[in-house]
């Protein structure tokens, strides 16, 4: 009798000691668990995907892009503006504003809703760089609801109602549309803007009367061709050479195949391209032929039909980007 109760009493415990034990390696268990997960939460916030900025390939000599707050030797901020298909480009240095262009009719009130949300009151320079719709609808719209102080467009008359819309607006305020000689200069804060076209003109087409802008604070530089192509680039590459090198090329009517031609490629080389098209837009912009010519440059990509608006900023230490370059698909 006392054997049984002795035996069923290590039994007993050899029971308690078994299930202590399974606890213990349950807690060992989850323990190495939740250290694991942890380090890879820690290592994804601090160096992997959910890391602030991640995707982006900054410089790692150049700061964070940030929209508050000024960067360390930050000369002015620019912003291809998402219009759809057409062309507006917002830039603004020492508390001055140039609007190249507004997009169409449809994107005047995103256009206009930019430049008050940015505090501007009014804009130092409106330039329209041809008197087609979706270039000059929202800057007609921009200047109705801030003005500006000069006007600057080419020098021919367009049979439109929004051209019309645009010279009663610049009667009213007061002014007249400023023609620019190539090689007239304005400054608008830290920059110097630099028209380089038209050359001649008018042009049998009137893409080729485009007003053409080179933008630099001396140590980074923008150029915009408007809807200019091949005649009136050849024009430009032959009249201005070199002196036409600029890191940002805003990349002419849209990527159309009649445009972007070698010839300006090889005189722009441009490390950076900015396109601004609409989604599957009906004219089949950006062409093909002109993405591959592109491509050859060896410059990276920002489109707004796939990213939005394109912010970025100079400062004396380089170009800071918001947004990653995008790659450049086939076929365009």
């Amino acid at each position: 009798m006392e054997y049984e109760k002795l035996e069923t009493g290590l039994r007993r415990e050899q029971r308690r000691r078994h299930a202590r034990g399974r606890k213990k390696r349950l807690a060992v268990r989850l323990t190495a668990v939740l250290l694991v997960l942890l380090a890879g939460a820690a290592w994804a916030f601090l160096w992997g995907p959910l890391r602030p900025g991640a995707g982006k390939t900054p410089d790692p000599d150049l700061p964070a892009y940030t929209e508050e707050t000024p960067l360390l030797g930050e000369t002015a901020r620019l912003q291809l503006i998402d219009v759809g298909q057409g062309l507006g480009l917002l830039v603004q240095s020492r508390d001055e504003a140039m609007l190249i262009d507004g997009g169409g009719g449809r994107a005047s009130s995103k256009t206009v809703a930019l430049l008050k949300a940015q505090g501007i009151a009014r804009l130092r320079y409106l330039a329209v760089t041809h008197y087609d719709e979706d270039h000059m609808g929202g800057a007609v719209g921009a200047l109705a609801a801030v003005g500006a102080d000069a006007v600057l467009g080419p020098d021919y008359e367009k049979d439109s109602r929004t051209f019309q819309s645009l010279l009663r607006h610049v009667r009213e305020a007061g002014l007249s549309v400023i023609h620019p000689a190539p090689g007239s200069e304005y400054t608008l804060g830290a920059l110097q803007i630099t028209v380089l076209g038209p050359l001649g003109g008018p042009h049998p087409l009137e893409n080729d009367d485009s007003l053409v802008l080179r933008l630099t604070d001396g140590k980074n530089s923008l150029l915009v061709t408007g809807d200019a192509e091949a005649a009136a680039e050849a024009e430009l590459a032959g009249r201005w050479g070199s002196a036409l090198q600029s890191d940002i090329y805003v990349i002419g009517h849209h990527g159309s195949g009649t445009s972007s031609t070698d010839v300006l490629l090889t005189a722009v080389r441009p490390r950076h391209l900015l396109l601004s098209c609409g989604a599957d837009n009906e004219y089949g912009h950006p062409h093909a032929s002109a993405m591959e010519r592109l491509r050859k440059t060896g410059a990276d990509l920002r489109r707004t039909d796939r990213q939005g608006d394109i912010r970025l900023v100079f400062t004396e230490n380089g170009i800071v980007w918001e947004k990653p370059a995008e790659a450049f698909a086939a076929g365009g």
